[in-house]
């Protein structure tokens, strides 16, 4: 009887020791999100909006208007989203989805890993409990307050234990599984694939030389049409709906979100600021890398790497592969490829031919693979032979496992499991369906490129709580790799008031943090429409914002260029406004002032052409001639304006007393032609303003020439 076999046995361990952390979620799954903040909240929100509201299964629509995103970018999870999408009634439980497949899927992890042990000879009892123990210990629980697709336990053991299966007894419908196991977790995410590419191709290639009866021909066979041809698949459905042109092909973080091993065998979550790590100067390990795989397994990797020692000193050492080496040292090559590609496409020839593998910055992730076969291989040598002492050491194993999973649930869940909130008057949104939200601070993150600072006051959270209550859209984006100009024009709207996104006939359904204030904001009438909770709601309409914005404008008469100007008249490359600037290359060094400095502290400002991937390798370099001194500012977290594809940026309070030289550089791996225009000095805390073929600058808006 199926209820009472290990499997379904450990599914339900697991859930009764779960129900001890996440009781609430499993009780009343609908009414709980995970996390209340960050990418966790914004996986609820564009995966349940999509099922809420969207016309097209590939097309998001909450956010970015009126662009929306292939949902791909959205973390829409496309395999789940399409499950919902076919159920009449499955998107007013969308929250609940989620929150079970992330507390089932330890159990399911479970399941698998003891089918997988009784496979290899385990007792049924002991793979029970130690595919709990395991499960338990999953490093993907630490994606419980993020990065929902990417937290499901359940998959790295389930293309483990097909490709395993597939192994023991090649054949069409064992090959099918891997097939389909490949097409559904590559629509979860993308890192699943690589994960999962990375494992089978190693483990296959393993295999083929282990078994020399079986071709390296039929695996790698197998492997195209297993897992390559799901991915062309995939890819294909993706390029076909996907009508943006212009993604960021260096994304940010490769080495610092790549595989440590101190990740892998330290307890860092739990030890990271002690004073032992300290003294031993453990280096900073990123929470995407950590995949600690507990005490047994790493005491039994020492022991394993030092009963091999011997192998060195032999003239012909006799090696042995067995089914569980071979699982561990495909884990092993995963993990040693995480930790070592970074660093190849961090190199120039990497950053410009890496080609589709520079999207994975997160290799850190693979080390999950690694957490998974280093335990199997350890479970299935100490009691896959049904020895005394093995038995005995699994059973130590076992629980000190356990313990260990039992600790960290009880400490990291404690963070988790929040209670889901409605904002009181969120309900007058009802009237206003022909609006679009707009928060003030603004937020628009993903780009790579230009992405807004996160304030005090960050709007994301309440925006999305009353997006998907309303089926408003917003004009803020949190997502990945977005289009370089659908960007450019968002922020051109939220700092400057222009562009073409002011021409939408939707009216704004503005949405005022209380005490915030920027140049923006002070153009709002005094009282608003309505408030929900604390935060201040304004419907207003493109042209009023273009009439209050036009009070603002200064009489050309009070021409004031700041300390120091450059306008770059004589240069030969195009400038903003119609004007000309300097063009310049990679790593060449454009100087834009040199001189005696100032007494005054001054601010500076310049313009960036910004419809180039790869804003964030511009630097402003300041050097004191005198002593040799140098400082450098990245434009990427200084910018403040965006006009007609280029962006103001603007370095304050800065004390030049000194004879210096301030130049401006890109030393990103593309070779572009890059432009600078409109250089300007200022004493800090007054105000500028000039005209340019009928533009009019100032400290605060860019007025465009009166049509």
């Amino acid at each position: 009887m199926t209820f009472l076999k290990a499997p379904f046995l450990s599914f339900v361990l697991s859930v009764l020791l779960l129900s001890l952390f996440f009781g609430d979620e499993l009780s009343n799954p609908n009414s709980y999100f995970m996390s209340e903040a960050g990418d966790g909240y914004k996986n609820y929100y564009t995966f349940a909006y999509h099922q809420q509201y969207d016309s097209s299964f590939s097309h998001f629509g909450g956010m970015a208007y009126p662009y929306g995103e292939q949902i791909v970018f959205t973390d829409g999870q496309p395999s789940l989203a399409l499950f919902s999408w076919l159920f009449q009634g499955a998107s007013d439980h969308s929250i609940a989805l989620i929150n079970l497949l992330l507390i089932l899927g330890i159990g399911l992890s479970a399941w698998i890993l003891t089918k997988l042990f009784i496979r290899f000879g385990m007792t049924r009892g002991g793979s029970l409990f130690a595919a709990t123990a395991i499960a338990l210990m999953s490093p993907q629980i630490m994606r419980f307050s993020a990065h929902y697709a990417l937290a499901y336990c359940f998959v790295v053991p389930w293309f483990i234990y097909v490709a395993f299966l597939y192994v023991e007894k090649p054949s069409y419908k064992r090959g099918f599984w891997v097939f389909l196991c490949l097409i559904f977790i590559t629509g979860l995410h993308l890192y699943y694939f690589l994960m999962a590419a990375c494992f089978i191709g190693a483990y296959y290639l393993i295999e083929a030389f282990r078994r020399k009866n079986q071709s390296i021909w039929k695996y790698a066979l197998a492997f195209g049409v297993q897992v390559i041809l799901p991915f062309i698949l995939y890819m294909l459905w993706m390029k076909s709906t996907d009508l943006v042109t212009d993604r960021p092909s260096i994304p940010y973080g490769m080495l610092e979100y790549m595989a440590l091993w101190e990740g892998v065998f330290l307890p860092y979550y739990f030890y990271h600021d002690s004073a032992v790590f300290q003294a031993l100067d453990v280096r900073k390990v990123n929470s995407e890398a950590l995949a600690y795989v507990g005490w047994p397994a790493t005491l039994y990797f020492v022991y394993f790497l030092l009963s091999r020692i011997k192998f060195l000193f032999q003239k012909r050492p006799k090696l042995s592969l067995y089914k569980g080496h071979a699982i561990f040292i495909a884990g092993f090559f995963v993990f040693l490829f995480a930790a070592t590609l970074p660093f190849l496409m961090h190199t120039p020839f990497g950053e410009k031919y890496g080609g589709p593998l520079l999207q994975f910055r997160s290799l850190g992730r693979l080390s999950w693979v690694f957490y998974y076969a280093l335990n199997i291989f350890m479970f299935v040598q100490l009691a896959g032979t049904r020895k005394r002492i093995g038995l005995i050491l699994s059973s130590l194993a076992t629980v000190i496992l356990f313990l260990q999973g039992l600790h960290f649930n009880t400490e990291y869940c404690q963070e988790l499991g929040k209670k889901r909130y409605t904002y009181a008057g969120v309900e007058e949104l009802s009237s206003y369906s022909n609006h679009v939200l707009f928060p003030l601070p603004f937020f628009h993150l993903g780009s790579e490129n230009l992405s807004t600072k996160h304030e005090d006051e960050y709007l994301a959270e309440p925006i999305m709580s009353m997006s998907l209550s309303s089926g408003i859209p917003t004009y803020a984006c949190m997502m990945s790799r977005i289009s370089l100009s659908n960007t450019l024009n968002a922020l051109e709207m939220a700092y400057n008031l222009s562009g073409p996104l002011m021409e939408s006939e939707k009216a704004w359904m503005v949405v005022k943090a209380p005490s915030y204030s920027n140049r923006v904001s002070l153009l709002l009438p005094n009282k608003g429409n309505f408030m929900m909770d604390s935060l201040e709601a304004y419907s207003v309409k493109g042209a009023e914002w273009l009439k209050w914005k036009s009070l603002q404008r200064k009489p050309d008469s009070l021409l004031n260029q700041g300390v120091f100007y450059a306008g770059f008249e004589n240069a030969s490359g195009q400038g903003i406004a119609g004007s000309e600037g300097i063009n310049f290359s990679r790593n060449e060094q454009v100087i834009l002032y040199e001189g005696p400095g100032f007494t005054d502290t001054v601010d500076l400002w310049y313009w960036l052409d910004a419809q180039h991937d790869g804003f964030r390798f511009f630097h402003l370099k300041i050097e004191n001639l005198e002593t040799g001194e140098s400082w450098q500012h990245e434009a990427g977290s200084n910018f403040d304006n965006v006009m007609e594809g280029f962006a103001r940026v603007h370095i304050g309070q800065q004390l030049l007393n000194f004879p210096c030289r301030i130049s401006i550089f890109n030393n990103g791996p593309l070779d572009e032609n890059f432009s600078v225009d409109e250089f300007l000095i200022q004493r800090s805390g007054t105000s500028f303003c000039y005209p340019l073929n009928g533009y009019q600058f100032t400290e605060e808006f860019v007025f465009k020439p009166v049509r």
